[in-house]
């Protein structure tokens, strides 16, 4: 038996060791970067009242506004601990509800598998707020699937609100899982109309409350028109949305999407098949729930927006083997979890270093770039990401007599710059012909003077 639990404990470290050690080994990223300096590096006065970018996952700031006074860590640590303690409670969140709901050995392999899909190990670490919002997805999913069951009580909707409050003021998008669960409770519970009304007025004013700082400063477009994401028509909508939830799928889990469509399919037919009432609104809640939403939003947004399904993926997947899956031996069972988990943490690691280096980012990159070029030094950036790599660089290792100048120019030169060390100049903007960079990449040449 303590062999078992030792084993059954092995399932959980493993993502957690993998979160420690991706949080300890990666170089900053440009969100990260651009986190720090703007929000946690400005203060808690500033972080609640400014939103010049959706970067700003404002719950997610304010608590890095607390966790830089942690003592004896380095300032990546600093930002990136919150995520790691996040993606713990959310582990014992998610275990909890599927253990409650569907059995204790469905709820292992939903978290063997789900917790080391490619996006859940990432958002593990990394600041920002995804983490949370996957944390508070769980809270509600599992209010959902209690008051759906018939635990209509005072408490089931104030802590569903609240998790709904803490959502919003995360992210804007928790829009999303919102009214999707909102739809879920109402087919299954019309009777609790009026609840959902009313407790749904409450979150709506709470979050105008916590949002009103910036809507003073910067106006309401702030938050709701994110310059990253353009409206489209309905037309060219519906066309983009069969190719979204794949590239979405294969994004999220870090796998061809094809494998994951095959065994959706097959589930989803097993699920319609069996007339399970719960089942099936649940998996036709959450399968058209993207379709309608975005459909009437007109938007193609990042597929990062709904890594929340990479819960809902495993469980649909599941869920019409859950008595079968009950009737395991865990002395067999759990050497096979492990194994799964191992497979998917080395495909996780043979994807990350390329991912990070996806675009103008550059963050893995930019970690070997920055400390050849770092110190009291005075620098030119044209167009390039790569300075808030590097400021956050030069303020996390004590530099204060640095000078960084950002231009937007669409053809520069290095050979007329003189007064500068270092010039980054973006690949489509360089016109040098004298000078030789230091450092090319596919997006930046580095200049030394």
């Amino acid at each position: 038996m303590k062999k078992l639990l030792n084993n059954i404990g092995l399932l959980f470290l493993l993502p957690i060791m993998a979160a420690v050690f991706y949080m300890l080994t990666l170089p900053v990223s440009f969100d990260e970067a651009a986190t720090f300096l703007l929000f946690t590096n400005k203060g808690f006065a500033e972080t609640v009242s400014h939103y010049p970018a959706p970067n700003n996952h404002v719950l997610h700031s304010v608590i890095t506004n607390i966790t830089k006074y942690f003592p004896c860590l380095s300032d990546l640590v600093k930002l990136r601990i919150s995520a790691l303690l996040v993606h713990i409670t959310t582990l014992i969140a998610l275990y909890k509800f599927v253990s409650t709901h569907f059995g204790k050995k469905t709820a292992l392999l939903v978290l063997v598998l789900s917790s080391m899909l490619f996006l859940n190990i990432y958002y593990s670490y990394m600041s920002r707020g995804y983490s949370l919002v996957n944390l508070f997805f769980i809270c509600n999913l599992f209010l959902s699937f209690n008051l759906i069951k018939g635990e209509n009580t005072t408490k089931n909707w104030v802590l569903f609100s609240l998790f709904s409050i803490l959502g919003f003021y995360t992210i804007p998008s928790y829009l999303y899982p919102f009214l999707t669960l909102n739809a879920f409770i109402f087919v299954l519970q019309p009777k609790y109309i009026w609840k959902q009304f009313l407790f749904g007025l409450v979150v709506v004013l709470i979050v105008y409350l916590l949002y009103l700082p910036i809507i003073i400063n910067e106006g309401l477009a702030a938050i709701t028109a994110n310059p990253y994401v353009k409206s489209i028509s309905f037309l060219q909508t519906i066309k983009s949305l069969p190719l979204f939830y794949l590239y979405s799928i294969q994004e999220i889990t870090g796998i061809h999407w094809s494998i994951f469509i095959l065994m959706l399919s097959i589930s989803i037919y097993l699920i319609l098949k069996s007339k399970n009432k719960l089942d099936i609104v649940f998996a036709v809640t959450f399968i058209l729930a993207p379709m309608i939403l975005l459909s009437l939003q007109c938007v193609i947004p990042f597929a990062r927006v709904f890594n929340y399904y990479s819960f809902v993926i495993i469980l649909l997947i599941l869920l019409p083997f859950k008595d079968k899956i009950e009737a395991l031996n865990l002395t067999y069972l759990l050497p096979v979890l492990l194994s799964i988990q191992l497979l998917l943490l080395l495909n996780f690691n043979s994807r990350i270093y390329a991912y990070e280096n996806k675009d103008q980012a550059i963050n893995i990159t930019a970690g070997k770039i920055i400390p050849k070029i770092i110190g009291n030094k005075k620098y030119l950036s044209n167009h390039s990401l790569l300075t808030y790599n590097l400021e956050f660089e030069l303020i996390s290792k004590g530099y204060k007599n640095y000078r960084i100048k950002e231009v937007e120019y669409n053809e520069i030169s290095a050979d007329t710059i003189s007064k500068f060390d270092y010039v980054i100049i973006n690949k489509e903007a360089d016109k040098t012909v004298a000078k030789k960079p230091i450092i090319r990449t596919d997006y930046y040449s580095v200049y030394k003077n």
